[in-house]
C-alpha cells in the first residue's frame, strides 16, 4: 500500500476516495465478525467487544509506526487505515487511543475525567432518547 501512496503521488481527492473504500471494508468487516459470532451467546454484544478489541489493538500497532521509516508511517496510509477501516471497523479504538494519549499529554484524572464522562453522558443519552419515545 506504500507504494499506493508514494508512486503515485495521490491528490487529496483520490485520498478522500479511497477513504470510501476502506470505511466499505471496514464496515463489511465488522458485519463478518458479527455473522461469524453469530449464535454465540455471552451477556453481552460480543461481536462488538471483539471488535473494539481488535480495533484497538490494531491502531495501537499503526499509530505506533507513526514518525518511523516504517512504511505503515505515511501520513496518508495511517488515515487510510487508521481513519478509514478502523474508522469504520470500530469507534472504540480511537476513543482508546485518545484516551491514552490524554493519559500520557494530562495525566491519569483528566484522563480517567474524560473516560467517565464519555461514558455517563453517553449512556445518559440513550437513555433519554428511549424515554422520549
Amino acid at each position: 500500500m506504500h507504494f499506493l501512496v508514494k508512486r503515485l503521488e495521490l491528490q487529496e481527492w483520490q485520498i478522500r476516495l479511497l477513504l470510501l473504500g476502506f470505511g466499505g471494508l471496514g464496515a463489511w468487516s465488522r458485519y463478518a465478525v458479527g455473522l461469524l459470532l453469530h449464535g454465540v451467546t455471552v451477556p453481552f454484544p460480543l461481536a462488538t467487544w471483539v471488535c473494539n478489541m481488535i480495533g484497538s489493538f490494531l491502531l495501537g500497532l499503526l499509530r505506533m509506526q507513526a514518525g518511523t521509516s516504517s512504511r505503515w508511517s505515511h501520513p496518508s496510509i495511517q488515515r487510510l487505515i487508521g481513519t478509514g477501516y478502523l474508522g469504520a471497523f470500530t469507534t472504540f479504538s480511537a476513543f482508546g487511543l485518545e484516551s491514552w494519549n490524554i493519559v500520557q499529554s494530562e495525566g491519569i484524572w483528566i484522563a480517567g475525567s474524560y473516560v467517565l464522562s464519555s461514558l455517563g453522558v453517553g449512556m445518559s443519552l440513550v437513555w433519554v432518547v428511549n424515554r422520549v419515545r
